[in-house]
């Protein structure tokens, strides 16, 4: 081949076919969609860092998850003319597509949960795990419910954190677990809330933010998911993780202005257009060109 665009570099296949290329001089791209913004500043084993830096130090490209993919790719020393942004995404136009169902749907779903029409709707997507942060989520809408009544909290997903997390809902109204949803079936819930709030401790990107917001949702999250560095701008807020009173300020700010939501609601359709499969193919034929100009 003329080309190899290698999957990362944690593997030792991946590592095994970096060395060959490297011995072969046959030109290889690092497809890099794992980084998470807590590991840029951090201070890593010395060894193993070494040993990254030797495997990408070859690259005829670097392909990055973004702006947190950028920045890594320059802590392994990689030059700026090498770093390409793989625009990590999912199929937006098929959420985009069916945005005309919107009003449709929501209804049919708050009807089925028993949640006012006009009520606002804070969504969490993801597995139930500590690190993503649900535990606060919990925590905000519950001293948040106390004195604003219509709002509710929707939390999609299931995982080894669960049954804890619903020990800590029990006692609060307004809190639905609706477990796992077919993808198929996923935008049905996108529709039908206001907000998504990832409150993650340690996310590489986040998917369910670029969902969210080709469902037209503002997005709040923490300053430690990936996407937020590309994707949460005049859409949304950032905050740190566990900063829980961020969060409750955050929130409030939604509720005492409601134009604001209809406002980051359509910053969030504008931004995420930007966010597509196309624009990521886009930088693959960049790579070739380049390759075939040599």
């Amino acid at each position: 081949y003329d080309l190899w665009i290698i999957g990362g570099y944690s593997d030792l296949t991946a590592q095994l076919l970096i060395l060959l290329c490297r011995i072969f001089r046959i030109p290889y791209v690092v497809m890099f969609d794992g980084i998470s913004p807590n590991k840029i500043e951090a201070k890593e084993n010395k060894i193993k860092f070494a040993w990254k830096k030797f495997l990408v130090k070859g690259c005829f490209a670097f392909l990055g998850n973004g702006t947190v993919g950028k920045l890594y790719a320059k802590k392994l020393g990689i030059p700026d003319e090498k770093i390409y942004n793989q625009y990590l995404t999912v199929d937006i136009n098929h959420f985009l597509n069916l945005l005309d169902e919107k009003d449709k749907i929501r209804s049919k779903i708050r009807q089925n949960l028993g949640i006012a029409e006009n009520g606002l709707v804070l969504l969490y997507v993801g597995r139930l795990i500590e690190l993503k942060g649900i535990q606060d989520l919990i925590k905000v809408y519950s001293e948040i419910k106390e004195k604003y009544n219509d709002i509710y909290l929707v939390i999609v997903g299931f995982g080894v954190y669960e049954e804890e997390l619903k020990k800590m809902s029990k006692d609060v109204k307004g809190i639905f677990f609706v477990g796992h949803i077919d993808y198929p079936k996923i935008h049905e819930y996108y529709f039908s809330s206001n907000i998504l709030v990832l409150p993650t401790y340690d996310d590489p990107w986040g998917l369910v933010v670029n969902e969210a917001m080709a469902c037209g949702l503002p997005v709040l999250t923490t300053t430690a998911a990936g996407a937020n560095l590309d994707l949460v701008k005049d859409n949304g807020y950032v905050f740190k993780p566990k900063d829980t009173k961020a969060l409750i300020d955050i929130i409030k700010k939604y509720i005492d202005n409601p134009n604001l939501l209809s406002e980051h609601s359509r910053n969030s359709l504008k931004i995420i257009k930007d966010f597509s499969f196309e624009n990521s193919k886009k930088e693959i034929e960049r790579i070739i060109t380049k390759l075939r100009r040599k």
